[in-house]
């Protein structure tokens, strides 16, 4: 696997793909986006399969849309996306990263050290939770 700076472009099809497919690539675009560092992990086969874009604020780097094609989840390429992640904040002097956690899937990131904090919501039918790891 290969993880590589990607460009928004790139990352927008499989934010589609697998978190609204129901949305235009225009809906579906973050008002910051050309902002963010968009993260691509590639398969073997150099296809691209897992994307996230990163927020950096003073010493906060948010994570958001991490996603990974349906047909390649449970085969390690977000965990070693989220590891690449943690390792870059660090090198960039970050304090603590966070993200947007589904409750359903805060499990992925309790793995890796982070906490759930008190702060949720609700929203497209998903309840979130703001989970938080300090470095």
């Amino acid at each position: 696997m290969i993880i590589k700076e990607i460009t928004i472009e790139q990352v927008l099809p499989i934010r589609q793909i697998v978190m609204y497919p129901d949305q235009t690539l225009e809906e579906l675009t973050l008002p910051h986006d050309h902002e963010g560092i968009h993260l691509g992990a590639f398969d073997q086969a150099h296809q691209l399969v897992s994307v996230v874009s990163l927020f950096k604020k003073e010493n906060d780097m948010q994570f958001r849309k991490f996603a990974t094609l349906q047909k390649e989840q449970g085969k390690g390429y977000g965990k070693q996306l989220l590891s690449h992640i943690l390792e870059y904040s660090k090198v960039q002097q970050i304090t603590r990263v966070w993200c947007n956690a589904r409750v359903n899937a805060l499990g992925f990131y309790t793995q890796f050290g982070f906490k759930e904090t008190n702060q949720t919501y609700h929203q497209d039918g998903y309840d979130f939770v703001i989970a938080e790891l300090f470095l």
